[in-house]
């Protein structure tokens, strides 16, 4: 059995403020939808990449996802802006619970390549460089006044 990083603060811990972290964040904050649609996914084949033999325990990757996927919700796109937040912000805070995560690691996360990752962003990455070119064909055509096709219009 795999031994994962053990979050510093649990999420009801007494904070400086001397209220609990989770009553900090409304019911209603995205940042718990976020929490709820990651904790139904099944993180085993991400753990699986995992060997934890060596240094110190991983965090687990669903902690990871988690960050990096609320960064890019709230436009926390570097990874030493994303570090920042999750020492400074509390719905970062909340979400992580408590954790301090090094900007490279959250760098690491960003660009690992996994087998099961591989084929959907390859696909994606695919799909999104053809709907690039159609869309700067159709704006160049615009601006000649001819249609994609060639075709005057």
């Amino acid at each position: 059995m795999k031994q994962w990083a053990r979050s510093p603060e649990v999420r009801d811990q007494v904070v400086l403020f001397a209220e609990r972290l989770d009553e900090a964040i409304p019911p209603d904050h995205s940042v718990r939808l976020l929490d709820a649609i990651l904790e139904r996914l099944d993180w085993s084949k991400w753990e699986a990449c995992y060997h934890g033999r060596l240094g110190q325990p991983p965090i687990h990757p669903q902690v990871l996802a988690a960050a990096l996927l609320y960064g890019l919700l709230k436009r926390v796109r570097s990874s030493r802006a994303l570090e920042e937040a999750l020492i400074v912000r509390l719905d970062f805070r909340w979400l992580v619970e408590g954790r301090t995560i090094d900007h490279s690691t959250l760098k690491a996360a960003a660009v690992r390549e996994t087998p099961s990752r591989a084929g959907v962003r390859r696909a994606g990455c695919e799909a999104g460089v053809r709907g690039k070119a159609r869309f700067h064909r159709r704006r160049q055509s615009k601006s000649t006044g001819q249609l994609a096709g060639g075709r005057g219009g």
